[in-house]
């Protein structure tokens, strides 16, 4: 049985109705027009798509046929917690705060002069050849906390990204299985990223993270 799956690069969520697809390769979001959106939906539903609606959908670029019988799957909700850390605020050396301010800056600067394929790649790659260990909960909320500090600093408003990706590299060089969470919002259209451990939300208000449905986890 001939199945589909999604195109190299394609993520997609559902939300709010409306399927949302982030294309990593060229760094945007995107929707479909409304006859597409429908034929997709019914795709990934398991209902019967005629000829004409799988050609649309094969000639957009979306999907590309696969040998088995698959169909396209949305980004896990999973059951994250969403919540914070449960711990109390750690002493901070300064040290750790700079650090959380460089390897920001680090990653902003990355992020101007590197495709967004190849900074999501690093994380992926990195996280696949790491051997994890427990997290550490004081180890956590030192670096937690570091970069709410930083935070306090250099104002980390619009960085998300580069926020995240610096957070994410730092816990995965320590071992830490780390998840970077890309997430968007409709009504009006928002993106997020953000880092959780084991559901957990690191660095950030969960309350923040909470309306957004992931499209991509890394």
């Amino acid at each position: 049985m001939t199945g589909f799956t999604l195109r190299d690069g394609l993520s997609f969520c559902r939300t709010e109705g409306q399927n949302i697809f982030l294309d990593v390769h060229a760094d945007r979001y995107f929707g479909l027009r409304p006859a597409l959106d429908q034929a997709f939906g019914s795709l990934i539903d398991g209902d019967r798509i005629d000829d004409r609606q799988c050609d649309a959908l094969l000639e957009s670029g979306i999907i590309i046929r696969s040998p088995a019988g698959d169909r396209p799957a949305p980004c896990p909700r999973a059951a994250l917690s969403k919540t914070g850390l449960p711990i109390e605020r750690p002493r901070l050396s300064p040290a750790l705060v700079a650090s959380a301010l460089t390897r920001r800056l680090w990653w902003r600067t990355r992020l101007r002069h590197l495709p967004f394929s190849r900074n999501m790649r690093s994380i992926e790659s990195r996280k696949l050849g790491m051997t994890p260990r427990p997290a550490p909960p004081d180890w956590l909320g030192r670096i937690d906390q570091a970069y709410r500090r930083a935070a306090m600093i250099l104002s980390a408003r619009d960085q998300c990204l580069p926020t995240a990706l610096s957070l994410a590299s730092w816990l995965v060089a320590l071992g830490i299985r780390a998840d970077l969470v890309l997430g968007v919002k409709l009504n009006p259209f928002e993106a997020h990223s953000w880092v959780e451990v084991d559901g957990m939300v690191i660095a950030d208000d969960p309350d923040q993270v909470r309306p957004f449905c992931p499209i991509r986890i890394i």
